[in-house]
């Protein structure tokens, strides 16, 4: 009996460690299915899992290739533009203008060009020295007599073409004035009552000859003795008139008697008129303000070479009324109209002193 009990026990704990056996086993190998055989996964690490491999497609379908992108479109080269014979058309954009500080009346002009290559353009004359660009110009016109005929060349490979235009005097001129007056009077004997008058002296006198310096202490119009024109500068400190209510004003430059050297020289009939231009100058004269131009507010021809130059204006007035509350000077220019010689290396034309010239003022007490 107890031999039976014995093989009983027996029997159970054999049962016992079958069945522990066999789930140890069972474990280790669902471990042998996550990690791949000799493997371990990192440690802290969880398993990646695999790709999927490629769908194969369903027996007896051929695998369709996939459609490539689609190709943008290859930009079309430019092609070259034909050469072409230029083309120009000349036309004022802006004018007629008067510029008081020039005392000229100018034009601004343009070139509407056209051709392949682009055509190079030259103009027969451009007063503002190319500062407008290649395709624009300004003529300056000096007095209302005055005309000119501006031309412009449009040139490239394939040829050329030209165009012209007529610039005339188009502003309003300035205010009709009593002129020259031959008769010299005393001022004195001019003298309103209620008024007072002032005779200013010239602050600077002054000639310049062409291509042939300037000279800062006399003034002479003509021809000189190496046959070249000659122009005169004078200006007036107005400064003294400052304030005053200013009623007329009268130029006086009156030729020297019995001065060696002085007066009116040799035969300037050929030299034409007499022009008085109201223009600033550099102070002192430089041999360039020769060239300077303005507006003619005089010209007249003096068949007595002796008679005095006189002149009153309202323009006269109005310029010494501004230029007294500005501080500027009042500056003229004097020359003949004929800037020709007559080739006799003598000097023909007048001289004058400081003393000989002088702006006499009118103005209210």
């Amino acid at each position: 009996m107890k031999r039976s009990k014995l093989y009983l026990i027996l029997a159970i704990i054999a049962a016992v460690i079958l069945f522990a056996t066999a789930a140890i086993c069972n474990q280790c190998s669902q471990s042998e299915e996550l990690a791949p055989p000799g493997e371990e996964p990192p440690e802290g690490e969880e398993p990646t899992e695999e790709e999927p491999a490629e769908e194969e497609p369903p027996e007896g379908e051929e695998p369709t290739e996939e459609e490539p992108a689609e190709e943008e479109p290859l930009e079309e080269e430019p092609t070259e533009e034909e050469s072409s014979e230029p083309t120009i058309d000349l036309e004022i954009y802006e004018g007629p203008l008067y510029s008081e500080a020039d005392g000229v009346c100018y034009y601004r002009v343009k070139a509407i060009v056209s051709g392949n290559p682009t055509p190079e353009i030259e103009f027969s004359k451009d007063d503002s020295g190319g500062a407008w660009g290649s395709t624009k110009c300004q003529i300056n016109l000096e007095s209302p007599s005055e005309t000119y005929m501006l031309t412009a060349t449009a040139v490239n490979s394939e040829g050329e073409d030209s165009d012209s235009i007529e610039i005339t005097w188009g502003c309003e001129e300035e205010p009709a004035d009593d002129g020259l007056i031959l008769e010299g009077l005393d001022p004195e004997l001019e003298l309103t009552p209620g008024l007072s008058f002032i005779s200013i002296d010239p602050f600077h006198v002054g000639y310049a000859i062409k291509d042939d310096g300037a000279n800062n202490s006399e003034l002479i119009i003509g021809d000189s003795i190496n046959n070249q024109d000659v122009k005169g500068f004078f200006s007036f400190d107005v400064a003294p008139l400052a304030g005053k209510t200013i009623d007329s004003a009268k130029l006086v430059l009156k030729l020297p008697e019995g001065v060696e050297g002085f007066g009116s020289l040799g035969d300037p009939s050929f030299k034409g008129q007499i022009r008085l231009i109201k223009r600033g100058y550099h102070i002192p004269l430089i041999p360039g303000d020769y060239y300077l131009t303005g507006i003619v507010i005089v010209c007249k021809f003096f068949s007595n070479p002796e008679d005095p130059l006189e002149y009153s204006s309202l323009s006269l007035k109005s310029d010494i009324d501004l230029k007294s509350e500005t501080g500027d000077f009042v500056k003229f220019i004097i020359s003949y109209d004929i800037t020709d010689s007559n080739g006799d290396f003598k000097i023909d034309g007048r001289r004058y002193r400081k003393e000989d010239i002088c702006l006499i003022v009118w103005y209210e007490e």
